[in-house]
């Protein structure tokens, strides 16, 4: 048995799935990683909107397959440096990508249309091939962000890692 409620409900329309955010710039939250490989042999990252250049898609969801591939290398390396799990000039290591939950970045959307397997055209949304950003990076100035959805202000350097801020003097003022 499953306890369900509709109070909020007129009818079956009001219902809807994951709302998907429409394209633009995001600043977002990596919420689930699925590197298993089990499902797909890819690793899954799930992103939610905190604040954006298209208003009122807090909240919203994108789902994103990541292949592991020598093709998409690159890809996977500006993931983990936008996310600060790699930093610059790093040797070759293993990336654990479920250390990035939890983690923001700015993320770009864009329209994706394709036929499925059962020949239905599906009109969606997905992440450009390399459209994200640290939320230091300069490139994303611009992009409204959400600091207090990710805990207190915070400067990042343009890989995302802290910025150590200078100590408060306290004989500033007398």
């Amino acid at each position: 048995m499953v306890m369900l409620g509709a109070t909020n409900v007129q009818s079956e329309d009001d219902i809807q799935g994951n709302a998907r955010p429409l394209p633009g710039r995001y600043h977002a939250i990596v919420k689930e990683v699925d590197e298993s490989m089990e499902k797909i042999d890819k690793i899954i990252v799930e992103f939610e909107v905190l604040a954006g250049t298209t208003p009122g898609q807090e909240g919203t969801v994108v789902t994103e397959y990541f292949a592991v591939t020598e093709k998409a290398i690159p890809r996977l390396k500006r993931l983990a440096l936008s996310l600060g799990l790699l930093r610059p000039g790093e040797p070759e290591r293993d990336i654990n990508f479920s250390d990035a939950i939890g983690k923001d970045l700015v993320i770009e959307v864009e329209p994706n249309e394709y036929t499925n397997k059962a020949g239905k055209e599906v009109k969606t949304v997905r992440l450009t091939y390399l459209g994200f950003w640290s939320t230091g990076n300069e490139a994303v100035a611009d992009v409204p962000k959400d600091t207090e959805a990710v805990g207190d202000v915070r400067q990042t350097d343009a890989w995302g890692q802290p910025v150590e801020q200078p100590a408060a003097d306290k004989w500033a003022g007398l």
